[in-house]
């Protein structure tokens, strides 16, 4: 702004001798300089906002779960919500191959579903009732059978919705994956049908 006013003082001074046409036109460049060092302003000023609301929602995740756990288990959890909110998500490989260092993350967090699912069997006390409520806060996903369903799910209903069409082949070139998958609920339905064991609960058939 500073720069802006002194170069104002200056074209006053060289209007007379100059045309005003030229003054015009220097007038027009300085306008147009200072706006675009006002925009890379606004641009910085914005990406800094963004930093420090991302720092602050992390602080507040961690200070609304009031972890009273053990330093190694904090240390974990405190790298997955690190991987939240920079992928959006928990759901962390358990094999990273493009970055190996997320690999023990990775065995955390499959550790975790594995003793939930001893918990709610009454088989294990290596994950307690407040740690479950802390990874619930930030979107864990417990089971991961239930979650792929739901997401090929959402699949299938997007492509209902986009061609109108309910049927998918079993070789379908546009995706293949969705293929196999209908493929799939139409065995578990068939062996539901007959009276054999079958991954289709009553949820799931009234959903197709």
């Amino acid at each position: 702004m500073k720069r802006y006013i002194v170069m104002m003082k200056h074209i006053r001074h060289l209007i007379w001798p100059m045309q005003v046409e030229e003054a015009k036109i220097i007038l027009q460049e300085t306008k147009r300089k200072f706006q675009a060092m006002k925009n890379i302003f606004n641009d910085a000023l914005k990406r800094k906002r963004e930093i420090n609301d991302n720092v602050t929602r992390t602080e507040k995740i961690l200070a609304k779960v009031k972890l009273s756990i053990p330093t190694k288990w904090k240390k974990m959890y405190e790298k997955l919500v690190g991987y939240k909110e920079k992928h959006g998500h928990c759901m962390v490989p358990l094999r990273c191959t493009y970055d190996p260092k997320l690999n023990a993350l990775g065995r955390w967090v499959g550790n975790q579903r594995f003793f939930y699912k001893k918990y709610k069997n009454g088989e294990s006390n290596r994950i307690t009732l407040q740690r479950i409520n802390a990874l619930d806060k930030i979107g864990f996903v417990w089971n991961l059978n239930d979650y792929r369903w739901q997401m090929k799910y959402k699949e299938l209903v997007s492509h209902c919705a986009k061609t109108g069409c309910r049927f998918i082949p079993c070789k379908f070139d546009s995706n293949p994956g969705l293929a196999v998958w209908c493929s799939t609920q139409r065995n578990q339905w068939y062996r539901h049908k007959i009276g054999l064991p079958n991954t289709l609960s009553i949820d799931r058939m009234r959903a197709l």
